[in-house]
C-alpha cells in the first residue's frame, strides 16, 4: 500500500489544531455502546484475560460516560500497537461506526516515523515496536512537549 494513500486521513486529522483533534476524538467515542466487538474481533488482542473484564481491578465502571469510553478505545489501541495489522476489522463490525481504523493507522504512522518502518505480522524474528525498551530509543513526547 502507498503511504501516502495509507496515511491520508491521518495527515487530515495531524493538521488539525489540538482542540479540533479533541473534539473530533470525543465525537467518536461518545457513540460507543461498550459492545466490544471491536476487541472481539482484533486479531492482534489475543490476552487470556483483558483487563478490562478483571473485577479485581474494576478499571471501567459499569455506566457508558465518554471519558471512560475514550480510555477504553485508547488503552486498547495502545495495547495492539505494534501488532496491529491494519486489517480494519474493529472499524468495520462497530455498530456505532468509530473510526478506530483511522486511530489505530495514527499508532502506526508514528511507530513507524519513530522506530523505523515496521509492518506487523510479516516478521516474527524480530520483537515489535514497543515491547522492548533501551536507553537508545528516539523520545519525541519529550522533543515535542506533548499534549497541547
Amino acid at each position: 500500500i502507498d503511504p501516502e494513500e495509507r496515511f491520508r486521513e491521518v495527515k487530515v486529522l495531524e493538521n488539525m489544531t489540538a482542540d479540533e483533534r479533541y473534539e473530533f476524538w470525543s465525537n467518536e467515542f461518545s457513540r460507543c455502546i461498550r459492545c466490544n466487538a471491536c476487541r472481539n474481533i482484533c486479531p492482534a488482542c489475543s490476552c487470556v484475560k483483558c483487563v478490562f473484564d478483571n473485577d479485581e481491578i474494576n478499571v471501567l465502571g459499569k455506566a457508558n460516560v465518554a471519558p471512560e469510553n475514550g480510555f477504553f478505545h485508547l488503552t486498547r489501541a495502545y495495547h495492539v500497537a505494534g501488532n496491529c495489522v491494519d486489517c480494519g476489522e474493529c472499524a468495520r463490525i462497530c455498530p456505532a461506526h468509530i473510526r478506530l481504523d483511522l486511530l489505530n493507522r495514527k499508532i502506526i504512522k508514528d511507530i513507524n516515523e519513530t522506530y523505523g518502518t515496521w509492518e506487523a505480522g510479516l516478521d516474527s524474528e524480530t520483537p515489535a515496536p514497543l515491547v522492548s525498551y533501551t536507553l537508545e530509543d528516539k523520545d519525541n513526547f519529550a522533543v515535542k512537549k506533548g499534549g497541547k
